[in-house]
């Protein structure tokens, strides 16, 4: 008898296995989100440079470089250890190829994890099959434990398979690639937005060369040498608070002041290195203010504190959680609590209270209208 999915026509010939990569490119807006507008073009790029930005972070790498090429070319290249070559099991083909030309390779352990102080475990592997998938071609040069290796792929099948070409004077990554016009309908990368990222990600971290296009971006300094340039150096008795501590396993950096002629407030905050604009990070900042006024001897409510401190604030907010809680899926407002009392212990040592006539406390008293 004729069982309903049959005659449905759902039978074992309707289900497809697809091999290798194919299903990132059966469904490549799960993987790179919009490919119409140019911002799945960014993803990839960031998928890239994410990966870079790791090896920095586990203490790996010093210089990054990012090129947008006018015939739609765009490399990216860091002085890493490069990837590991050997074979992989089943497969029995070098890590490096199996990384670019399989499905989902990252896991949970060994050489293709990365740790580091507060992002915690990473896979190394999923955003660069993500590139290599949606590329018409990509190749990689990769120096590895001082041999180069070569391998290209297109669409994400190797088309030359990784080989050594013989000794490399230095370790490193470079990958270029350019993006399959069958998959992206524009074509063209956002340079602005794109220098403006890579702008943040060189205050975040300061001991990252980041050179863009040529031009190395500013970072030297971090968060409180960001502070200064948008206060246009006119900051307030020319003070500037910032602290760099970890707290209850809590990576905070951050530097606050107020520019000289006032304006509105203006507070970037950041959450492992991706932009959130609020959340118990921002809660806990306006808490330590509200503790320094306290200190002080201001009795005003929270509102009234916020009031009086917001006119020409700037500053800068970075934590790192290896557990981020966030109230969307936009990953919008951080959630978790345990940031908020974190950053408001550094902004209170950021002040360095215990000095009583330091400037920032009689700025912070004429600001609070403290006799």
């Amino acid at each position: 008898m004729e069982s309903a999915t049959e005659r449905d026509g759902y039978t074992c010939e309707s289900i497809q296995v697809l091999e290798g990569l194919e299903a990132v490119r059966k469904r490549p807006g799960m993987y790179a989100g919009d490919t119409t507008d140019g911002s799945g073009l960014e993803h990839l790029l960031w998928g890239v440079v994410d990966n870079a930005i790791d090896q920095h972070l586990a203490r790996r790498a010093a210089n990054l470089r990012v090129d947008v090429r006018p015939d739609g070319w765009i490399e990216v290249e860091d002085d890493g250890p490069g990837l590991p070559v050997e074979p992989t099991r089943p497969r029995g083909r070098p890590a490096m190829e199996v990384l670019f030309s399989e499905y989902l390779v990252g896991g949970c352990s060994g050489e293709r994890y990365l740790s580091h102080a507060y992002i915690g475990p990473r896979a190394v592997g999923v955003d660069t099959m993500v590139v290599s998938a949606l590329s018409a071609r990509l190749e990689v040069e990769n120096r590895y434990r001082g041999q180069l290796w070569r391998a290209a792929f297109e669409r994400g099948h190797a088309v030359h398979p990784a080989s050594c070409e013989g000794p490399a004077a230095r370790s490193g990554l470079r990958i270029r690639y350019r993006p399959d016009p069958t998959i992206f309908t524009k074509m063209s990368v956002d340079l602005a937005r794109v220098e403006r990222r890579l702008r943040e990600l060189a205050w975040l971290h300061p001991l990252l060369a980041i050179r863009f296009q040529g031009q190395v971006l500013p970072g030297r300094g971090g968060l409180p040498a960001w502070v200064r340039e948008e206060a246009g150096d006119a900051l307030e008795g020319g003070v500037l608070a910032a602290a760099l501590r970890t707290i209850d396993d809590v990576y905070v950096d951050l530097a606050f002041g107020w520019r000289a002629a006032g304006g509105p407030q203006d507070i970037e905050s950041f959450v492992n290195q991706e932009r959130v604009p609020s959340g118990t990070h921002v809660d806990g900042f306006w808490s330590g203010l509200r503790r320094i006024a306290g200190v002080l001897g201001c009795d005003a409510n929270r509102r009234v504190v916020r009031e009086l401190l917001s006119p020409g604030l700037v500053a800068r907010i970075h934590i790192g959680l290896n557990s981020a809680s966030f109230g969307s899926g936009t990953h919008d407002r951080l959630k978790t609590p345990l940031a908020a009392e974190a950053v408001s212990r550094a902004v209170l040592d950021a002040a360095e209270l215990r000095w009583k006539q330091s400037a920032l406390a009689v700025m912070l008293r004429e600001r609070l209208r403290i006799g």
